[in-house]
């Protein structure tokens, strides 16, 4: 109830939030649904960012979070496919409480020629503490009503990627939080980490010693443990 928005919402608040922006090599590692999955950014432009992951996919998004893959190498039930945006999902950004866009997404795919059509619905619902493996970020929630479920992302500024991601299809939910992080250059290293806290050093401390566990693991070649939990 509201006692708990009181607790999660943070004693200070983050400025309003530019889109975030993608540099080659930066990395990712979340726990999808329990199971480890790196993602990394292999090239980057202002309005195209190019994917991969530690199980040989490759796609390409926008830089703002909440477009859907705009491509994508392979899907189990629609194949090699491509969507279309109509509208501009960038009208979002600077991300601060209230506000909200719509947009439309057409796409096709080798399993689905013939297509499909969707809306998409995004409004910042305002600012809260989240805990994940990674340790604690303020973030800004945004909801999402998509075509067959509601996404709620938390995204952090200093992590430059949502720190936790929600799907709720009704008779399910997924759930997809960050593990570690390793930025190809320091260009957050001014932004908190999250702002409530008592010793921000600690979750500072945790993630630089999360990116010294991501370097290490690159290095290696290796998988990644499970950090944090």
């Amino acid at each position: 109830g509201s006692d708990a928005k009181k607790k999660d919402a943070p004693a200070a608040q983050l400025a309003p939030s530019p889109a975030p922006i993608y540099a080659a090599g930066d990395t990712f590692v979340y726990s999808n649904d329990g199971i480890l999955v790196q993602e990394q950014v292999v090239s980057a432009t202002p309005d195209r960012v190019t994917w991969t992951n530690d199980q040989g996919m490759i796609w390409t998004t926008s830089s703002d979070v909440i477009t859907p893959q705009l491509s994508w190498s392979s899907h189990q039930e629609l194949g090699r496919g491509r969507q279309t945006v109509i509208g501009n999902p960038q009208a979002l950004f600077p991300l601060r409480e209230g506000n909200t866009v719509a947009f439309g997404v057409r796409g096709n795919s080798e399993i689905v020629p013939t297509g499909w059509r969707d809306e998409h619905r995004c409004a910042v619902l305002g600012q809260m503490d989240v805990d994940v493996s990674a340790g604690r970020f303020t973030t800004f929630h945004i909801s999402c009503q998509r075509k067959d479920h509601v996404e709620e992302l938390f995204y952090s500024p200093v992590a430059q990627n949502y720190v936790l991601r929600v799907r709720d299809f009704g008779a399910s939910e997924s759930r997809k939080e960050l593990v570690s992080i390793a930025l190809s250059d320091d260009r957050t290293k001014n932004l908190p980490v999250a702002v409530a806290r008592q010793k921000p050093a600690k979750a500072h401390d945790e993630m630089s010693k999360n990116r010294t566990t991501t370097k290490q693991m690159m290095a290696n070649g290796k998988p990644m443990p499970s950090i944090g939990n």
